[in-house]
């Protein structure tokens, strides 16, 4: 979770608006 504006990441569903495919690690 981004602790400056509250957006929560979902691994399994990724970002793929960001360029996170689904699965990529937060860590990553």
């Amino acid at each position: 979770m981004c602790i400056i504006c509250g957006w929560v990441y979902e691994e399994e569903k990724g970002c793929p608006e960001e360029g996170l495919a689904p699965g990529t690690r937060w860590e990553d």
